[in-house]
């Protein structure tokens, strides 16, 4: 699954020209991607990504064995609007996309579920989750 939380990170960083989906989200999200964990005293809006589970689904004498995963993109800022902006941008970036993984090897990217904006503290949070597919 680290190549597949690598991949998303590439595509955060790398993908299409100044006025796509994820050159949108980039400038939204000023803070940043991170893995697992931001920086310390991190500058608002951020995004951080946790691998939550994988299953595999083999076939026998399939060419092809599917690995799906789930992912969890937790959004953070310290004002609603501020948020819920980086949240649309996110999902539209996100939604029912397809990342590059390898030459040959695609990730597809399906919402599941999401919560919130919730407030905690002096900061809100936003919670989505993927499923993420990709031959294996």
């Amino acid at each position: 699954m680290d190549q597949l939380l690598k991949a998303i990170i590439d595509e955060y960083n790398t993908a299409d020209g100044p006025s796509g989906p994820f050159a949108l989200l980039r400038a939204a999200n000023t803070g940043g991607l991170f893995l697992e964990l931001q920086k310390q005293n991190q500058a608002y809006p951020y995004i951080v990504t946790h691998h939550i589970s994988s299953t595999f689904d083999y076939t026998m004498q399939a060419a092809d064995n599917i690995k799906t995963g789930l992912v969890q993109f937790s959004m953070f800022s310290d004002t609603v609007n501020e948020l819920m902006t980086v949240y649309d941008k996110f999902t539209t970036a996100f939604d029912d996309t397809t990342l590059n993984y390898t030459s040959d090897n695609a990730l597809v990217c399906e919402r599941s579920s999401e919560t919130g904006p919730t407030q905690i503290e002096d900061y809100w949070m936003v919670t989505v989750d993927y499923n993420i597919m990709r031959n294996s």
